[in-house]
Formats: structure tokens, C-alpha cells, sequence
């Protein structure tokens, strides 16, 4: 389910994974490399991921024909993300905003919306 409330926007789905192990939030940016540099000197550290379809170069992953994401947890152990999506006339999304937020922990076994 999707809410829009002026340039937010908020997405609500079902999970059957535990918490911290899918994305409850992510921000668009338009420099994903910057806002990452940015983050590590405040001292966030960026989540590595390896698994089928995902893999992350210094904290960032390509998803192909979609966006460049990072992902970082809270204080509290939630995943949270920021995605720089390529332009759209060149690669537009073929999956929701937050299906490609959450790839890393499962977005094409959970479902959502």
C-alpha cells in the first residue's frame, strides 16, 4: 500500500522477516557515492551484502536497470537504505520503490506492495 502526503512518500507491507532484516525506510539521493562518503565520516557504517542478484562494491550494490542503493542500521537494528535511481528514459523501475529498497533481504520471496 502506498501513501503520498507532498513529496513523502510511504509504503506499507507485510514481512514474514524479522526485524532488521528488511528495509523499514529508505531515502532517494541524488549522489549516492557523496551521501555514503558523508555518512561513514558521521560514523554510519554501510551493510555488505554477497548473496543471488545483490552484491556490494564499498557499501553500494547496482541493481541493474533500476537504481545504486546502500544499506545501514539504526540504533535500534533496523535496515535502513538510500537509492540513487538512474534516470528514468535511460533504465525505468520495473519493481515498487520499496521491493527494490528491501532486495537484500528477500524482496522477491516476501510480498509487498
Amino acid at each position: 500500500m502506498e501513501f503520498q502526503s507532498g513529496p513523502t512518500q510511504s509504503l506499507v507491507y507485510p514481512t514474514v522477516s524479522p526485524r532488521g532484516e528488511h528495509t523499514v525506510a529508505s531515502w532517494l539521493v541524488d549522489d549516492i557515492e557523496a551521501t555514503v562518503a558523508e555518512l561513514r565520516d558521521r560514523g554510519v557504517a554501510f551493510e555488505e551484502y554477497d548473496v543471488a542478484g545483490l552484491t556490494t562494491i564499498d557499501g553500494i550494490a547496482t541493481i541493474e536497470g533500476q537504481e545504486r542503493a546502500a544499506w545501514f542500521k539504526d540504533s535500534e537494528g533496523n535496515t535502513l537504505a538510500l537509492g540513487e535511481p538512474f534516470p528514468q528514459d535511460v533504465a525505468p523501475f520495473t519493481q515498487p520503490r520499496a521491493c527494490v529498497a528491501s532486495a537484500a533481504s528477500g524482496c522477491g520471496r516476501s510480498s509487498f506492495a
